[in-house]
């Protein structure tokens, strides 16, 4: 009599796995890195310079510029940092994380904005829930650089992964 309902309950959660219906989950968390190096001429016409792992526009120019993102399908992006140098105090940098549909239509997902003046370098961070799908979009960061005392030094990407466990494995 005790083997038949534990093989019942054993049967129903394969049953309910099979169909995508797991019943226990865990997530995980990842760190994806674009470095100002990945960044390239939004419009063919700017005058940039990698100085070190920065970027920054020559001298009297501003640019625009467009870096992909390559994030795993399925994943949800949780945390958006911009790394970067503001030595201008009339002027900020300006990023968007956007992503388009493959005939393209572009849709902005979220932005950030240098907001602090000083040297050194410094952060922004843009807290989100983005969830990555690679059929149907491809997602970038476009950051605009309007004055040639604004570098760049890249972003971090945080996000966090949803796997489903079946019960048969605990």
């Amino acid at each position: 009599m005790f083997i038949k309902p534990l093989i019942s309950s054993v049967f129903i959660m394969s049953l309910l796995s099979v169909f995508g219906l797991n019943l226990a989950g865990a997530s995980s968390s990842g760190y994806y890195s674009v470095p100002a190096a990945d960044f390239n001429d939004v419009y063919g016409n700017c005058m940039t310079f990698n100085y070190g792992s920065d970027l920054w526009p020559y001298s009297g120019y501003g640019c625009d510029v467009v870096a992909g993102i390559h994030l795993p399908d399925g994943v949800t992006v949780t945390k958006i940092m911009m790394y970067w140098y503001d030595d201008d105090e009339t002027a900020n940098i300006q990023a968007s994380i956007s992503r388009t549909t493959y005939p393209g239509m572009s849709e902005q997902l979220s932005s950030l904005i240098s907001n602090y003046y000083g040297d050194g370098s410094s952060s922004s961070y843009a807290v989100t829930s983005i969830p990555i799908d690679n059929s149907n979009y491809e997602y970038y960061i476009r950051v605009s650089l309007p004055s040639d005392r604004l570098g760049l030094i890249g972003f971090r990407i945080e996000y966090t992964n949803q796997t489903f466990l079946s019960l048969i494995n605990k």
